[in-house]
């Protein structure tokens, strides 16, 4: 019907700084698609990269990529031959392609470092390239630069990233323990601070204190009595559900921890 499908390739949702295995299931539906029309109609394929400034925090904002678009019909003659490896080969290019537009750090223990320094030096680093740092793109540019430097770092220079790193976590624990965030210690933003400014945020506060409490009571309150119901129909149902051992007892373990600590991987699976 010439319309557009939006399918997410990884078939799973993890808030972590890079992209999954792509599974199979989206090329797939394109090469069967094309089939059952008797390969008589191109299917383009785009690929895009979301990007979340703080995807784990309420309000964060989102910048989406779009790709070149992949023409489908280049891998039709290869298909037919052999449909397993072409949709294989569709699955890794698709894959590659997304990769470009997304922020990815390779190492999923330097995830927490990356958002350490983006918080610490992004508007910096925005602004000596003389870009608008508020700009969705340009922190997007920004982070995935950082990204690249830390993966870099991490693979010519992995003592000096921890050496970093640790630094970059103690210095935000002791921030954090005294109450503060760091942009607050930013040159620009000390010399902002002043009486007025004090007053006019007060006054944001107190104006805007009756809409938040407004959205406790009709989202928190809600959402609360429906998961104390849910809770408390889950241990009814448990509650019914008394365990009855089988005949003759509980079933013994044929082979011992330290019999498959000597087995096999072959001796284990048989």
């Amino acid at each position: 019907e010439n319309k557009a499908l939006l399918l997410y390739p990884e078939a799973i949702c993890i808030l972590e700084r890079r992209l999954r295995p792509l599974k199979k299931g989206l090329s797939r539906i394109v090469f069967q698609s094309a089939a059952a029309m008797d390969y008589g109609k191109n299917i383009w394929v785009v690929p895009a990269g979301i990007n979340y400034t703080a995807a784990n925090k309420f309000g964060s904002k989102v910048f989406i990529e779009f790709g070149k678009a992949m023409r489908a019909d280049e891998y039709y003659e290869r298909f037919k031959q052999d449909k397993v490896k072409t949709i294989n080969e569709f699955t890794r290019d698709l894959e590659k392609k997304m990769s470009e537009h997304l922020v990815i750090v390779k190492n999923p223990e330097h995830d927490r470092f990356l958002e350490l320094i983006e918080e610490m030096h992004l508007t910096e680093w925005l602004k000596n390239k003389n870009v608008d740092p508020s700009d969705l793109e340009q922190q997007y540019i920004g982070s995935k630069e950082l990204a690249a430097m830390i993966n870099y770092v991490d693979e010519h220079n992995p003592a000096m990233l921890i050496d970093l790193k640790t630094k970059a976590v103690d210095y935000n624990r002791r921030v954090r323990a005294n109450l503060l965030r760091d942009h607050l210690l930013h040159p620009d933003n000390i010399l902002k601070m002043n009486f007025g400014r004090f007053l006019l945020d007060g006054i944001i506060l107190w104006l805007g204190l009756p809409i938040y409490m407004f959205g406790v009571i009709t989202n928190k309150v809600p959402y609360m009595l429906a998961q104390n119901v849910a809770d408390n129909k889950v241990k009814a149902k448990l509650g019914d559900m008394d365990y009855q051992p089988p005949k003759g007892g509980e079933p013994k373990a044929k082979y011992s921890m330290e019999d498959l600590k000597s087995m096999s991987v072959e001796e284990i699976n048989k």
